[in-house]
Formats: structure tokens, C-alpha cells, sequence
């Protein structure tokens, strides 16, 4: 009767034949009597296996990438775009009785005028 090992190289190097389904321990047992024994098959499989590992790792670092990107992108964006939202207020004139002026003040801060020359000096900064 085979051992445990021998069976494990065999179901490994006949993958085409059917799926073989291992723990890592076994997987990595497999491997070092496969490497002991000088095993070329064996060596081409755990070739594919690492260029999977790698595949998969680079995924994870590209997602977090991309993770990383959209949620500095989504914070710095949205407080750029609070900079140019602004507040408009009717202020009804003293003088005549149906005349209303309208004055804009930036929606953050209602201290700047949106009308003022010191918001229209930041809104390039703003924008690029």
C-alpha cells in the first residue's frame, strides 16, 4: 500500500486527470519530498502555483492602491467643492419697500463674501 506522500505526488502531478484537494501542510510535505527527490513535474506545478501566489498578491496591492486613491480623491474633492458652494441671502432693502439685494457668503466660513475679491483670488486654487 502506497504512503500518504507518494499518493499526494501522484494526485498532484496528475491535476489534469482530476482535481486534487490538500491542505497546505500536506501541500508543502508534497512539495519537499517532491524537491528531495528531484521531482521535474512536481517542480513545473509548484512554478504555476507560485505565479499564482504572485497574481494574487499583486491584485491585493492593486486593490489597495485603488482603495487608497479613491478615498483621498473623495476627501480632498469634496473639500475643494465646499469651497465654492455658496449661500445666497436676500436682504430686504430700507429705502423702497419692494426692492430685496441679494449677498453671497461662502457656505464654510460666512465671513467670505463670495462676491469679494479675496474669494475670486482662490477659486483657481481651487479648481486646478
Amino acid at each position: 500500500m502506497p504512503n500518504k506522500q507518494t499518493y499526494l505526488i501522484d494526485s498532484l502531478l496528475s491535476l489534469s486527470i482530476q482535481d486534487c484537494k490538500i491542505n497546505f501542510s500536506e501541500f508543502m510535505s508534497a512539495v519537499l519530498i517532491a524537491r528531495w527527490r528531484g521531482g521535474s513535474n512536481f517542480a513545473n506545478l509548484v512554478e504555476k502555483v507560485q505565479a499564482k501566489v504572485n497574481v494574487a498578491r499583486g491584485q491585493v496591492v492593486s486593490n489597495l492602491f485603488f482603495l487608497l486613491t479613491f478615498l483621498v480623491l473623495l476627501s480632498s474633492s469634496s473639500t475643494l467643492f465646499r469651497y465654492l458652494k455658496c449661500d445666497v441671502f436676500k436682504i430686504p432693502s430700507v429705502d423702497r419697500v419692494n426692492d430685496v439685494a441679494k449677498e453671497k457668503y461662502l457656505f464654510v466660513d460666512y465671513s467670505v463674501n463670495c462676491d469679494s475679491k479675496r474669494y475670486s483670488s482662490h477659486i483657481p486654487f481651487a479648481v486646478c
